[in-house]
């Protein structure tokens, strides 16, 4: 019974969900795709800590650098980049962990409906080798054709017998009578 309704529940899921999915929401492994965007992130970072470094070091040789403009929105813009990438794996709407578990879901059930159809196929192939053993039994050995010519029984032999008998018997019912008028006068 929970078979059939899961199996009814399965059929009502459009055949390329996962795929489809895959493909409007462009993210087709988000555990890959969210690590791929970690590292880009990394990077960012340590091009911000270079920055840093290299600000801190002209604001120590000369506080009056014009160099230290540029550093210091070239750090800012590296900031901001840091966020929006960030923001692209953790964040809310359209971030790879708000994704993550419907893709989990798919994968899942995708894994779930393979193995069911191995089951199926199993079940399939096993039927299918019963149902040969039992044809086995209805096989047939010898084709069938016309009987032989009968031996048993007689007829034309059982109606003279019968003829045979009768006159016999006839016979010796009528000396029979005849015997016992004849003793009677």
């Amino acid at each position: 019974m929970m078979r059939s309704s899961s199996l009814k529940k399965m059929l009502q899921l459009p055949p390329g969900l996962y795929s489809n999915t895959a493909a409007s929401t462009r993210v087709f492994e988000p555990d890959k795709q969210a690590a791929l965007q970690l590292e880009s992130v990394a990077k960012i970072q340590q091009e911000l800590i270079a920055t840093d470094a290299q600000l801190a070091q002209v604001q120590k040789l000369s506080p009056n650098n014009p160099q230290i403009t540029g550093l210091d929105s070239r750090a800012s813009a590296l900031r901001r980049a840091i966020a929006s990438e960030a923001a692209k794996v953790t964040g809310a709407d359209g971030s790879f962990s708000a994704r993550a578990p419907n893709f989990e879901r798919l994968t899942l059930e995708s894994i779930f409906a393979d193995k069911q159809l191995g089951v199926a196929l199993a079940g399939l192939e096993s039927a299918r080798s019963e149902a040969l053993r039992q044809q086995m039994y209805l096989e047939r050995l010898v084709q069938p054709n016309l009987p032989d010519k009968a031996m048993e029984p007689r007829r034309i032999r059982a109606v003279f017998t019968v003829f045979l008998v009768g006159l016999i018997a006839w016979g010796v019912v009528s000396l029979l009578v005849a015997a016992i008028r004849e003793h009677s006068d």
